[in-house]
């Protein structure tokens, strides 16, 4: 029984060392996938300032679309400027927020105003393909109508003469 006793000892002591080695490694690995992402993650204002560029350089007739979203995205970089220079890191930091979604909004409205666009070319393509099936169907009816009375025709000149008066003047 002292045996037995001593095997239950030494299992469990070997068992708590690998949980202990697992909570250690555990933890060690978790913040070594948390310090690169937080490292790596651009700030607000670097990704707000990269898509206010990108959409102050669209073309002249998608302006309209972002012209809104582009202003306040700016005001909101500038009132974030104006909060750091004053000293308030808290409210530049929102401010900066705000502007990145201003920014980012901007740039799903053009996306929606460009998808919308060639959504318009489609439907015309598709207009136009049905409107070349609908003529290709009434086409192929008249075909098939004429086909028919062809086919009539030819068998009303196959029946024999004799089964039919030859002039109207035998007819009488």
């Amino acid at each position: 029984m002292g045996e037995r006793r001593g095997l239950v000892a030494r299992v469990k002591r070997q068992s708590e060392r690998f949980l202990a080695f697992a909570l250690v490694l555990g933890s060690f690995g978790g913040a070594l996938w948390t310090v690169p992402a937080a490292a790596a993650a651009p700030s607000d204002r670097s990704v707000a300032e990269k898509l206010v560029a990108e959409l102050s350089n669209v073309p002249e007739s998608e302006r309209p679309v972002v012209h809104v979203t582009l202003e306040r995205a700016r005001h909101a970089l500038e009132r974030a400027t104006g909060a750091k220079d004053s000293g308030d890191a808290r409210a530049a930091e929102l401010l900066e927020g705000i502007a990145r979604e201003w920014a980012e909004t901007g740039q799903d409205l053009l996306r929606a105003a460009r998808a919308e666009v060639s959504l318009k070319a489609l439907q015309a393509k598709a207009a136009e393909a049905s409107q070349k099936a609908e003529r290709a169907r009434m086409l192929l009816e008249e075909a098939v109508s004429r086909k028919g009375r062809a086919e009539v025709e030819l068998r009303n000149l196959e029946v024999p003469a004799s089964a039919k008066p030859a002039t109207k003047e035998a007819a009488r």
